[in-house]
């Protein structure tokens, strides 16, 4: 075996990270070269407003409407058409009408306010904007004298918008450009990370920068509009991504140095893997331009509400803040430690309080792959049923598609805190005595309760039902544990929860109740015409639906395996806390159809379990045979696929 000197080891570290160094730099440079050619080409475009498209370019106008001839919107007095990194434009033309011959529009297009008298009917207004040197943003501000539409309508009408029409100049701004080198550099540079492979690095960023200019070349520019701006988000992504990937691996390895799991450094790789799989199928998905989740607003201005240091008026419930909170907020208030959380993240680069809510709940779903791995790993000792187990929960799509419909950002905060807790509970279960071990435990717990209520209810349901396990298995932790959950609920109480008591007591819980019994919330069904058959198919029916029929035939796998594994031995913890949390189910899902609806989330908090019991089903199909790890990976590679898919399709509009 040949010996190296320390000044010949540093020479050939350094020519190896120089070839790589030049592999991604040339990468990042050939496809910020390819994007600023293709974006130099002469284009044309053509957006339908009232369409499905239209929502990222519109600011000040109201919902779409149609008629027998065309789809439209009515701006306000005041709107804003911006249209992101279009560049500079050789005309731009929107097709107007307004409510009376003679009316009168101002319009501002980057060269100063201009007049303009609208005739009866519909017409173009063709403007040539000022498009921003840097970026290519154009922005058009329309402002009108509205009229009020009704006596019973509240709104104030301006001009009706139909049509805007784009013709390029035939000249590329530099940021867009510059984004796309950067992201196909990060693109390398994950590659070269992953697989330590200099021609996988050529090999992603080439891929990466063939995709973007033909992507921006289809339909002669049609796709320019919608994803030139969205450059910048991806590159932000694929940076951000870097980091959750470089750390998780680093956070698996020395946990693994310290003795504290069971990792040889490739799985931690291939864990940290899975944990950027999760954040950026979660951050590009929220990010595209056509995706608008419901209530963000909303949590943006609580957010800036802690930047601007106004966290006590959020916190402290006083009579100005508790109308807010349980009218505005619906029946249940959310905590402000969720914002409060959230705020870091209003400081990212660029768009970054229009990026934060994402961000935050990408990092949530990348903790939540990372700590159920732990799990299975703690459980059964098995590097691949943990790489499986996370690689499924991060890409089943159930938690975008609730967080894009209503906008349940805080559950996704505290799903992902409630997995790192039982995580730290099962890790810790061996000091549980300690008091140093209790009180860590407690303190995450505590954090994943103030979160959001729903962590409180679910996290506490799965304690509630793991102290009862514990206790049949007469296992020496069920005190403890016990002690810890009753410390959390006390400091989560003190913090906030009690404070509102009150209101729990005369406000949500009659508003429940009272909507589930006349069925406004609860669903189709008044409790008292539910049968046994009926609840059995309320039990099952959102379970096929939302988790999907192969995700479950392979949860059953997993069953079957673990049964097979530990028959006639006692159950590890790690199966114990999984039965524990996927038997919340069974009382939330009869509560969703009884009395009151939980929105899904209850399907959302059974996505974990069914997530570890696949990876099981998984792990023990990769150790057979001579074809199993293939089959393995090809029934993992279909079911990312199929969550990728609905993923796309759901921020499509599909």
């Amino acid at each position: 075996m040949a010996s190296y000197t320390w000044p010949q080891a540093l020479a050939w570290h350094g020519r190896r990270w120089n070839r790589s160094a030049a592999v991604i730099l040339v990468a990042g440079l050939l496809a910020g070269l390819l994007g600023a050619a293709v974006l130099a080409r002469p284009w044309a475009a053509s957006i339908d407003v009232g369409g499905p498209l239209d929502t990222p370019y519109l600011a000040g106008f109201y919902q779409p409407e149609s008629n027998d001839i065309t789809s439209y919107r009515w701006a306000g007095a005041d709107a804003t058409v911006t249209l992101p990194a279009v560049g500079p434009l050789d005309a731009l033309e929107l097709r107007v009408t307004g409510h009376q011959d003679g009316d009168r529009v101002t319009v501002d297009a980057g060269a100063g306010p201009a007049d303009v008298r609208l005739r009866a009917g519909w017409q173009y207004l063709r403007v040539i904007p000022r498009a921003d040197p840097l970026s290519g943003d154009v922005r058009v501000r329309l402002v009108s004298d509205a009229a009020p539409a009704s006596a019973a309508d509240p709104r104030r009408l301006g001009v009706v918008l139909d049509q805007i029409v784009l013709v390029g100049a035939g000249a590329a701004s530099p940021l867009p450009a510059l984004w796309l080198g950067v992201a196909a550099a990060l693109c390398a540079l994950l590659a070269l990370w992953a697989s330590r492979r200099l021609w996988a690095a050529a090999l992603a960023g080439g891929l990466f920068a063939a995709a973007a200019g033909a992507v921006l070349s289809l339909g002669g520019g049609a796709w320019r509009p919608l994803l030139a701006g969205y450059a910048a988000p991806l590159a932000l992504g694929l940076g951000l991504g870097a980091l959750v990937a470089l750390a998780a691996e680093q956070v698996l390895v020395r946990l693994a140095a310290r003795g504290a799991i069971a990792l040889a450094p490739p799985w931690a790789r291939a864990l940290a893997l899975c944990a950027l799989l999760a954040f950026l199928l979660r951050f590009l998905g929220l990010a595209f331009p056509l995706t608008v989740p419901n209530d963000l607003q909303f949590y943006l201005a609580r957010a800036t509400m802690v930047t601007e240091g106004k966290f006590w008026s959020l916190f402290l419930p006083n009579t100005a803040l508790t109308p807010t909170q349980w009218h505005v907020d619906g029946p249940v208030p959310r905590s402000p430690f969720f914002y409060l959380i959230t705020a870091p993240f209003m400081y990212l680069p660029g768009k970054g309080p229009a990026l934060a809510i994402g961000a935050l709940s990408s990092f949530g779903e990348a903790c939540a792959a990372l700590a159920l791995a732990l799990i299975v790993l703690h459980g059964l000792k098995d590097e691949r049923a943990a790489v499986f187990a996370a690689l499924l929960a991060g890409a089943h799509p159930l938690s975008l598609k609730l967080a894009v419909i209503w906008g349940i950002f805080g559950t996704l905060l505290a799903q992902a805190l409630s997995l790192v807790a039982v995580a730290l509970w099962l890790y810790q279960r061996p000091r549980l005595r300690e008091w140093r071990a209790q009180a860590l435990v407690a303190g995450a717990f505590a954090l994943a309760y103030l979160a959001y209520p729903t962590g409180l209810l679910f996290l506490g349901l799965t304690w509630v039902i793991l102290v009862l396990l514990l206790a049949l298995a007469r296992d020496q932790a069920a005190w403890p544990t016990l002690l810890a959950g009753v410390l959390a609920a006390l400091l989560a109480l003190a913090l906030f929860y009690a404070w509102h008591i009150p209101a729990l007591l005369t406000i949500t819980l009659p508003k429940m109740l009272g909507a589930g019994s006349d069925g406004g919330l609860a669903g189709e069904l008044p409790r008292a015409s539910l049968t046994a058959g009926e609840l059995a198919l309320a039990l099952w029916e959102p379970l096929r639906v939302h988790i999907g029929l192969a995700w479950l035939a392979l949860a059953l796998a997993g069953m079957a395996c673990l049964a097979a594994r530990w028959r006639g031995r006692e159950a590890r913890p790690a199966t114990l806390l999984l039965a524990a949390w996927g038997l919340t189910y069974l009382p939330t899902a009869l509560a969703n159809a009884l009395f009151v609806t939980f929105i899904l989330k209850h399907l959302l908090y059974a996505v974990p379990v069914a997530a570890a019991l696949g990876g099981v089903a998984l792990g023990w199909l990769a150790r057979r045979g001579r074809w199993g790890p293939a089959a393995a990976w090809l029934v993992a590679g279909l079911l990312v696929l199929q969550g990728a898919v609905a993923e796309a399709l759901l921020i499509a509009g599909g």
